[in-house]
């Protein structure tokens, strides 16, 4: 088996290996854990260039019942999180956390990428100016928000300084509409902002879609 990831993209080449021994060469290489209550036992041939980590698990686990954990930490001053991306039949559930359970607040999806589908209008909602609290750059200051905004509706306040959202930095407001944007398109059931407040508590915003 061959396994090349270049950023967000892998390359992949396996010939009769065990579906599970591919699952963890991959999980190894992109720092993710699956839980599923299939063992995966099946020996599987395959051939993936190029291709995103998300589209190469699901054409491997094609029909299955599984869901993804990601896990990364920040700083010190960030808590570690977790990304639950749940696909296939849900007959029988994988030991899956109830998004009642999770912190934050449900937004429907459809809500969701309709408040920031459009850039332009967010654009002038918001207004930001660049934080200097980490060495990397990364982080904005809200300067200001227009009352009733779908940023204030998400939890976001003046004086909020927004570090990252799901772990990718955020340098420009531009990076922040469009990280929610893509967001409101994808298969992840939890989001997570991390921000500092002005009364410098780092707890991060935790937003459920359904």
């Amino acid at each position: 088996m061959s396994l090349d990831v270049k950023g967000s993209l892998i390359d992949l080449k396996a010939e009769d290996i065990p579906l599970a021994d591919v699952l963890k060469a991959v999980s190894g290489k992109a720092e993710f854990l699956i839980k599923s209550d299939d063992t995966m036992t099946e020996r599987i041939s395959c051939e993936f260039k190029g291709i995103s980590l998300e589209k190469v698990i699901q054409q491997l686990l094609k029909n299955r019942n599984y869901a993804l954990v990601y896990k990364k930490i920040g700083e010190a001053r960030f808590l570690p999180f977790e990304l639950w991306i749940v696909s296939g039949s849900h007959s029988q559930s994988p030991p899956l956390p109830s998004l009642a359970e999770t912190p934050g607040t449900s937004y429907q999806k459809a809500w969701f990428k309709r408040e920031f589908e459009d850039e332009d209008r967010l654009l002038n909602l918001i207004t930001t100016s660049p934080s200097m609290v980490r060495p990397d750059g990364a982080g904005i200051s809200i300067t200001k928000l227009s009352e009733d905004s779908p940023f204030q509706k998400i939890g976001l306040k003046e004086g909020d300084i927004i570090f990252d959202v799901n772990g990718q930095p955020i340098s420009t407001v531009q990076d922040f509409i469009q990280a929610l944007k893509s967001v409101s398109s994808a298969p992840q059931l939890l989001l997570m902002i991390g921000i500092k407040r002005s009364d410098n508590s780092t707890d991060p915003i935790y937003i459920n879609l359904h």
